[in-house]
């Protein structure tokens, strides 16, 4: 995978300069820095959605497959825009490219989609537990109570 340098990020956030939408320096650090995890924390309409598509993206045309990768959202509305952006976007991204390899890439991804690990903590925990039940002792016909009337 392709590490920015503090250099390149400074390069790509003097592009952003004069653009009608400019992405913040903080967008561009959370899309593009590589090697680590992140947490996009931020207000309502602050652009989110739109820097968690960017940077999975970018993954994606770095050659991580999406089944690769844990990406949780506090909303299962959260997740379910998320999986439409994506959806969107990856689309949008193939019909442009002209690498045989980043095309290939995400038809991957566009394959991959819906089946992503994409999700809040909690429907990421019951998969787990799922398909790892037997590791706690727990009877693999467990489920969640979800209403008072069952609690």
């Amino acid at each position: 995978m392709q590490q920015l340098s503090d250099q390149e990020i400074d390069l790509l956030q003097q592009a952003e300069i004069g653009k009608e939408m400019p992405k913040t320096p903080e967008q561009i650090e959370a899309i593009y820095r590589t090697g680590t995890n992140i947490l996009v924390s931020a207000s309502a309409g602050s652009g989110k959605t739109f820097v968690m598509t960017e940077r999975i993206i970018n993954l994606i045309l770095n050659g991580v497959s999406l089944k690769n990768l844990f990406i949780s959202t506090f909303t299962n509305k959260a997740a379910a825009e998320l999986k439409l952006r994506l959806d969107k976007k990856i689309r949008e991204t193939r019909a442009h490219e002209r690498s045989f390899e980043e095309i290939h890439l995400l038809t991957a991804a566009l394959q991959d989609l819906s089946t992503a690990d994409i999700g809040t903590m909690d429907i990421f925990t019951l998969k787990f537990l799922k398909e790892n039940f037997y590791l706690k002792n727990l009877d693999p016909t467990f489920r969640l109570l979800v209403d008072s009337t069952e609690q």
